[in-house]
């Protein structure tokens, strides 16, 4: 550890009435708990986590930080109706860097080589039932693989497409053969961001729900999910 802080991004509300802290240096890297000082005490050990991830997978472990966190920018989640609009930080809006695209697509890459695997020590059929899924930070809320398994597909294309309102994704179905389907929802994810990210690092598109988002805030966006739902997975496989 040093004396220097991790910096975070507090985002109150978020996940139904959750606390989201992001780790600014770190796109991907975040936590979540039902209060403020919980979510703030677990960033430590999110960025541990996924400093240990990244090693993993031959990349540099980030530099060493904390045990201080300094929220640099605390915005609420809204709702509208009752859909739940996440916020927009300030950092978001930056154009893009191409380092920061790779960097994102190569974590993109890594999280579903980890997701296969986790699905192969499941022995997760294409369809039906089969395996758990451990949620939460307590690790007792329990539901089907499977259902898992396809969520992170099309949440893949839900949280790419937010780029481009016109885009649309025509490849296999989630009651289609799984394995398939999340190779295909990757594939065209990956493509969609890279191919904002290049043309338009600073895009801001507002989606039909009045939420905004940039190449920046989808490609955080992205990688936590990814990663989250992986650990939810693999607590299952264990």
């Amino acid at each position: 550890m040093t004396d220097q802080p991790i910096r975070v991004w507090l985002e109150p509300g978020y996940d139904f009435g959750r606390f989201g802290a992001w780790v600014l240096d770190l796109p991907g890297c975040a936590t979540w708990r039902d209060d403020r000082a919980a979510a703030l005490a677990a960033v430590p050990a999110a960025r541990a986590s996924f400093g240990a991830w990244l090693e993993r997978h031959r990349e540099r472990a980030p530099a060493p930080a904390g045990p201080t966190v300094e929220v640099v920018e605390e915005v609420a989640t809204r709702w509208v109706g009752d859909e739940e609009i996440n916020c927009l930080f300030e950092h978001d809006r930056a154009p893009l860097s191409k380092d920061g695209l790779a960097l994102g697509i190569r974590r993109l890459d890594a999280a579903r080589v980890d997701l296969l695997e986790v699905l192969d020590r499941i022995a997760l059929p294409s369809t039906g039932a089969g395996g758990i899924a451990k949620r939460g930070p307590d690790r007792t809320v329990e539901r089907p693989a499977l259902a898992v398994a396809r969520h992170i597909g099309s949440a893949e294309i839900w949280l790419a497409g937010r780029l481009d309102r016109a885009a649309r994704y025509n490849g296999p179905g989630p009651e289609d053969d799984v394995r398939a389907y999340l190779s295909a929802t990757h594939a065209w994810a990956v493509a969609l961001l890279q191919s904002v990210g290049e043309s338009e690092p600073a895009r801001l598109v507002s989606d039909s729900r009045g939420e905004e988002w940039t190449p920046a805030k989808s490609v955080r966006r992205m990688v936590f999910h990814a990663l989250d739902h992986l650990a939810e997975l693999d607590r299952g496989a264990a």
